[in-house]
């Protein structure tokens, strides 16, 4: 339908490059409560939130201990953001003694059975959230739904939905053609997603409180692939997300099932088949990216998708910046901004089944190992010939420099090629990429995961920390 030249010509014109700035975020992060000794906090979800089902902006996620702090829609980085940071605010205010933890993978957990889920009022939907959290304890163990991340909600204007539609020269209805566009940069937001893992990928090590989870994992890999466990095992030496792993927030159950993201009515089909044999519920789907409907009352998420269509992308797979309060930057952001219109750019054929083992196996050989030098990936383009990653990152940020051209071109600036250039330094420095940064600052201050991760929380409560190391 479209390929990155022909795109890439397009938006070269002046109403194009205008529209490329416009987009629609919001934010939602996850974040544990925490006392000062860095032992999950087991007091109550703090009564100046609120009701948990009533509050817009702060809410818990699995965990009693576990805040959801939630945007609203702006129609900047810079506006979605600072709402981050006002809710971030209030937060804090209402704290205490305990500390919002820093890390995506969990602090000091106490036993399993002494980990509280999250709490409801005695209403219908009350008992259906609370029964809904044990469902998902008795399947895969309090312990991994303790991981936290932060999902970035995006938007096109409808204006470039139609740009693109009079480019193409078709005439149909504006929302097919949205679909359609929105799946197409699904399926290489999936293709490409190791390359988020690398760049932004902050938890390379655990707790040894977790290292149940670990063990059951390595238990499953032994008995599929015993001599896959003496490599597999050697995790926090290369490790760049645990989170995104096998031995992170992951569902076992999935891995041999597959949701396609061909089109609307292909995507609908293979999640209801998923629901009928693997799923209790579609908000159980681990997936990096989801293409969401807007809310209709009185209508599930798939019966709006198929009713409506798709109105926005949900990408799901970024671990919290440790070094930034607020779990992620303004320049994260618009490196993503940059990636999911590159995303957008590129040509997206529909996916085969063998495409969607070669990115699965990307994604955990990245996650797991993306700090091992000289490491390679399968490339789908080269009959599952392997290439270098640092090849295939050149590659990419070579046209990701002249979508981040096309940001800056209204404005005049600098401000996205800045933010892609200082990206682009982490695919030939390994030291630069936040994974080996947090290994390297526990190692030069001596501090073991729990140390360290109190002290980037505490660093995190005084006003002067917000913002350091932005770039990380």
């Amino acid at each position: 339908m479209w390929n990155y030249s022909l795109m890439l010509n397009w938006f070269e014109e002046p109403r194009g490059r205008e529209l490329l700035r416009k987009a629609v975020w919001g934010i939602e992060r996850e974040a544990q409560r925490v006392t000062k000794t860095g032992d999950l906090a087991l007091t109550s979800h703090p009564i100046a939130f609120g009701d948990k089902l009533t509050n817009p902006s702060i809410t818990t996620d699995f965990a009693e201990s576990q805040l959801e702090l939630i945007t609203s829609p702006f129609d900047s980085i810079e506006a979605a953001h600072a709402e981050l940071a006002r809710i971030h605010d209030e937060v804090e205010a209402a704290l205490g003694d305990e500390l919002l933890w820093p890390y995506s993978m969990p602090p000091r957990l106490p036993h399993e059975d002494l980990i509280p889920i999250a709490r409801y009022n005695d209403t219908e939907e009350g008992r259906a959230n609370a029964a809904y959290r044990q469902s998902l304890a008795e399947r895969y163990g309090k312990k991994m739904q303790m991981i936290s991340g932060l999902h970035v909600n995006f938007s096109f204007p409808s204006e470039l939905l139609k740009f693109i539609a009079d480019k193409l020269g078709i005439d149909r209805e504006n929302q097919e053609l949205a679909n359609e566009i929105y799946f197409a940069m699904a399926r290489n937001v999936l293709r490409y997603r190791w390359l988020l893992i690398y760049l932004f990928g902050a938890s390379p090590s655990i707790h040894q409180s977790y290292d149940s989870v670990v063990c059951d994992e390595l238990n499953v890999i032994k008995q599929c692939c015993p001599a896959c466990c003496p490599t597999i095992g050697q995790y926090e030496k290369y490790a760049t997300s645990l989170r995104v792993s096998r031995y992170g927030y992951s569902n076992t159950n999935q891995r041999d099932v597959t949701v396609s993201f061909d089109s609307l009515e292909a995507h609908v089909a293979s999640f209801k088949a998923l629901l009928k044999t693997t799923l209790m519920k579609e908000s159980e789907f681990y997936c990096s990216i989801r293409l969401k409907p807007l809310a209709v009352k009185g209508k599930g998420y798939l019966e709006a998708l198929e009713s409506h269509g798709v109105r926005y992308a949900e990408l799901r797979m970024m671990d919290l910046n440790p070094y930034i309060r607020e779990g992620i930057s303004i320049q994260q952001l618009k490196v993503l901004h940059v990636f999911m219109l590159w995303c957008l750019f590129e040509q997206s054929p529909p996916v085969t089944d063998e495409e969607v083992a070669w990115s699965n196996e990307n994604h955990h050989t990245v996650s797991l190992f993306g700090r091992k030098p000289g490491l390679q990936l399968q490339h789908y383009k080269r009959g599952r010939g392997q290439v270098p990653l640092t090849t295939w990152m050149d590659d990419i940020f070579t046209k990701m420099k002249q979508v981040a051209k096309l940001l800056d071109c209204t404005r005049g600036d600098m401000d996205y090629q800045e933010v892609i250039e200082a990206e682009y330094e982490k695919v030939w420095d390994i030291e630069r990429i936040p994974s080996a940064v947090m290994v390297k600052d526990m190692k030069e201050n001596g501090k073991g995961f729990i140390e360290f991760g109190i002290h980037l929380a505490k660093s995190m409560r005084q006003k002067n920390a917000v913002g350091v190391c932005q770039n990380v």
